[in-house]
């Protein structure tokens, strides 16, 4: 692989003083071939794809690829501009030479133990083509100090010069600020670091830069609300089939003030599409042949009632936090112990993975070790949704 050199420096955390966090820097040479591709990704991207970022004091522009959480509550691909600015491209243009581009990346950084593996083998990558699930691309990018909180992963970057041919384009750096160090941009830069820990920022140059020059940079990671979402559409799908595997007999009726899960398409046309994201509402009432639930819609966009026949939620409905079989058996009590469940938590509509230590018999409760660390007592076998996993 051709590359004039790889530096790994150790950056202390933003967060927290005496963590340190590795940054791997590699230079590659004048005439390494990953340089091609990255360039032209970087060129058609920035030309097809709509600005991101705009309002954060910076220079130059950056531009969104690949996939994002979108206002509609989906994932789905950054949109680019109008037909008529992008001409003759298309979105399988881009989308091809952005496959070409990570391709690059995997020569680049896979084996440098910097984590890119485990980014480019990620479930969101299969789903979205082998592909991180998220890329963006920038032309003379300057930007203030910052850490980016909603990343789920490190960062990969490359910077390529348009026209290496003029030489250096000076004062360009890519800086770690609050440790004061500076990695000067120069064709062929990549970097790879942890941006949710380590502050950091882009200088803008300190000469002009020529009309149809400039620094372009690709850049990918995993944004945390893309993998929340997709978290949330799977649970989703674990919950119907576990409700269609139950004995229809046991599955639990549904209740006045129960959670529910119900796929959410954000218009009639989604329907019987993969346009849909989980919802979660809360069973209002139950009588009459009727069901109502009201929906508490994700992102703020405000409440929505549904009513629903018994027969149209029991085909649509889930009991919120359920993903595994309902069956025969009644209370579990010490038989948990030891076991590993996930815990439904209504108030944050989240599953949370815990260990089960001891059971006590007067109170019914189940003492519960998390692990993010917090340690309860629940009532499993009444008032909780659990699953053994």
């Amino acid at each position: 692989m051709p590359h004039v050199g790889d530096i790994d420096i150790d950056v202390e955390s933003s967060w927290i003083s005496g963590v340190f966090h590795r940054v791997h820097v590699r230079y590659l040479d004048n005439g390494a071939k990953q340089k091609k591709p990255i360039r032209s990704a970087v060129k058609l991207l920035t030309k097809m794809n709509r600005a991101v970022r705009t309002d954060d004091g910076g220079e130059g522009f950056m531009v969104g690829a690949g996939y994002h959480f979108s206002y509609a509550g989906l994932i789905e691909a950054f949109k680019g501009v109008s037909k008529k600015k992008r001409r003759i491209d298309t979105r399988d243009q881009a989308a091809g030479a952005l496959h070409e581009a990570a391709k690059q990346f995997d020569d680049i950084f896979a084996g440098a133990q910097c984590g890119w593996e485990q980014l480019r083998d990620h479930p969101t990558a299969a789903k979205y083509g082998g592909l991180p699930a998220c890329a963006d691309a920038s032309v003379n990018l300057a930007n203030p100090a910052h850490v980016d909180v909603n990343d789920a992963h490190r960062s990969f970057a490359v910077w390529v010069r348009f026209m290496p041919h003029f030489g250096r384009v000076h004062g360009h750096y890519f800086l770690f600020p609050h440790v004061r160090l500076a990695i000067e941009i120069v064709d062929g830069l990549c970097v790879s670091w942890e941006g949710r820990e380590c502050a950091h920022c882009t200088s803008a140059p300190t000469q002009p830069v020529r009309d149809g020059d400039g620094l372009g940079s690709l850049f990918f990671s995993l944004p945390s609300d893309v993998l929340r979402a997709e978290g949330r559409i799977a649970e989703m799908q674990a919950a119907l089939r576990a409700r269609a595997e139950s004995d229809a007999s046991v599955y639990p009726a549904w209740e006045v003030g129960g959670s529910v899960w119900g796929k959410w398409y954000p218009a009639m046309g989604d329907i019987h599409t993969d346009r849909w994201y989980r919802a979660t509402g809360t069973v209002s009432h139950v009588g009459d042949g009727v069901v109502h639930v009201d929906w508490l819609r994700e992102a703020g966009r405000g409440r929505s009632v549904s009513e629903l026949t018994l027969a149209q939620a029991n085909q649509m409905l889930v009991h919120a936090g359920r993903v595994t079989p309902y069956s025969q058996g009644g209370r579990s009590g010490a038989r948990l112990v030891g076991r590993k469940v996930s815990v439904y938590w209504g108030r944050t509509d989240v599953l949370y993975v815990a260990d089960v230590r001891t059971y006590d018999e007067e109170s019914g409760e189940h003492e519960v070790v998390y692990e993010h660390g917090v340690v309860r007592w629940e009532a499993l076998d009444s008032a909780c949704t659990y699953n053994v996993l």
